[in-house]
């Protein structure tokens, strides 16, 4: 999809590169609540979502888990699953 088509479905599809590439320099406890927050915005509705927004809200939870993983935490990191 083009980005002009991306910002005007305004579905937040976008949230998950940004969030990714922001993490790096953020502490662990802070990556993990930036992308629970941003799967929370973006979640895909059961019926009727594109498979970007799957996909972008696999990333994140897989953000999330590794966040929480790497900070000690593996029963949080299994919630994400």
């Amino acid at each position: 999809m083009a980005p002009a088509q991306e910002q005007e479905r305004g579905d937040g599809v976008q949230a998950g590169p940004s969030v990714a590439s922001g993490q790096q320099g953020c502490r662990l406890d802070e990556a993990e609540q930036v992308a629970a927050r941003s799967m929370d915005s973006v979640e895909p509705k059961i019926t009727g979502a594109e498979p970007d927004h799957y996909a972008v809200w696999g990333g994140l939870a897989m953000e999330a888990a590794a966040a929480a993983a790497r900070n000690n935490r593996p029963d949080e990191a299994k919630e994400y699953r």
